[in-house]
């Protein structure tokens, strides 16, 4: 079951600490430490077919979009532009 979380200047846990779980997936903000991960599993063609990842998805991409991601998340402009 998700919970939902308020992330203004009054809640209780920082945006780095974000988690969401359901039953059958857990979400949360990537570290430097899932590129490795990140980029076994999304270097598949079938994977990416119906995106706009990168394919061949290098280690590089996985580490440029982490590092991008958490940037934009301290400066609280979204998690994926």
């Amino acid at each position: 079951m998700m919970r939902k979380r308020r992330l203004g200047k009054r809640s209780r846990i920082t945006r780095t600490e974000l988690q969401l779980e359901g039953k059958r997936i857990i979400l949360m903000i990537p570290k430097p430490s899932n590129a490795e991960s990140i980029y076994k599993y999304i270097n598949d063609k079938s994977v990416v077919r119906y995106t706009t990842i990168p394919y061949p998805y290098r280690l590089k991409h996985a580490r440029e979009w982490i590092r991008r991601v958490r940037r934009n998340l301290r400066k609280r402009s979204g998690l994926t532009s």
